[in-house]
């Protein structure tokens, strides 16, 4: 079982563009709690670059801009990886990455 992370860029006019990565392994709650943690409070704001995703940010042709993505939700899945990464090694992602936010 892997674990796909829902995340999702919102530009100044509210227009959402939805991502997802897949990483190895079952994700527990507490991890998903410690990964909470690490983000900007309140929306769970995060640099999906920082932490090995993809940023979905930069292909914008809106007048403010900012590359924070907003964490949206998880899912267990047969799916495979589609980033080379444990869920183990996310959590210390977001741990070294959220020191500089």
């Amino acid at each position: 079982m892997n674990t796909k992370i829902h995340y999702f860029y919102r530009d100044s006019g509210n227009y959402k563009t939805y991502e997802f990565r897949i990483v190895a392994g079952e994700i527990t709650e507490e991890q998903w709690d410690a990964i909470r943690r690490c983000c900007i409070p309140g929306d769970y704001y995060f640099y999906p670059e920082a932490v090995g995703f993809i940023d979905i940010g930069t292909n914008r042709w809106i007048d403010i801009v900012t590359d924070w993505c907003e964490l949206e939700n998880y899912e267990l899945t047969e799916e495979a990886p589609n980033i080379n990464m444990t869920v183990q090694e996310l959590v210390q992602h977001f741990r070294e990455a959220s020191a500089q936010w």
